[in-house]
């Protein structure tokens, strides 16, 4: 690792520059992980992106007062099934 040192302004304290050290370290170690692991990193990505997606779906439908009839067996089989499909297709790359 290179010792050379950070300079600092006279507002800046040195906690903030050894943060601004460890930063690029912390991106490099995440980017190996993501490399390394990139099936469960889709898998991860697609899932935030359905629950945030689902979350804006039941904030636009409450926003106008009209809750569709969400019949709570179902719509767990069907994201069971869907999830199932979809790791099936990235493990499979």
């Amino acid at each position: 690792m290179d010792e050379t040192p950070i300079m600092t302004t006279p507002g800046q304290s040195a906690a903030s520059s050894n943060n601004a050290r460890l930063w690029p370290q912390f991106l490099a170690g995440l980017r190996k992980y993501v490399e390394s692991n990139l099936a469960a990193s889709v898998v991860t990505a697609w899932s935030v992106f359905l629950f945030a997606g689902g979350i804006v779906f039941l904030g636009y439908f409450a926003s106008i007062g009209f809750m569709p009839e969400i019949d709570a067996k179902t719509s767990v089989a069907l994201l069971v099934l869907y999830q199932d499909r979809f790791c099936q297709l990235v493990y499979r790359l």
